[in-house]
């Protein structure tokens, strides 16, 4: 059990009113820690949210949107990395529709970045032959 445990179930059970939502200018930044990436229940039904610890201490939540989820997994990233994330503004996508625009960027790796990687060994063949002791299986 790790000593954020306690505080993981607290972030995840947290009512959204209850968050401190980053709502940047174009051009305004925020860079530091990942401190969770969750679901949260709202009036609306469930919304992603990730929360970044900046280097003052202080955590705000932003609202994981389409535009804003496929940015952060092309980064990678994941809970203890360092990023650093760019409000671009609204844009108009090709078909009419508006969205948010972020530019993401991930500075440091955290432990459970490098946990996440699992190195599974090669499979066993097994020994390919016939009965009459080589190795060519005709």
């Amino acid at each position: 059990m790790g000593r954020y445990d306690a505080f993981e179930e607290d972030l995840r059970t947290a009512p959204a009113s209850s968050l401190n939502i980053w709502s940047p200018d174009p051009g305004g930044t925020l860079i530091g820690r990942v401190v969770s990436m969750r679901e949260i229940e709202t009036k609306n039904g469930p919304s992603d949210v990730i929360d970044i610890e900046d280097g003052d201490g202080k955590t705000f939540s932003l609202w994981i949107s389409g535009v804003l989820r496929g940015k952060l997994e092309a980064a990678r990233v994941r809970v203890g990395d360092l990023i650093g994330i760019r409000y671009e503004g609204r844009r108009e996508s090709k078909n009419g529709r508006e969205y948010k625009d972020y530019v993401v960027r991930l500075y440091e790796k955290g432990p459970e970045h490098t946990a996440a990687v699992t190195v599974c060994p090669a499979p066993t063949l097994p020994a390919v032959g016939n009965d009459d002791g080589d190795a060519m299986p005709f």
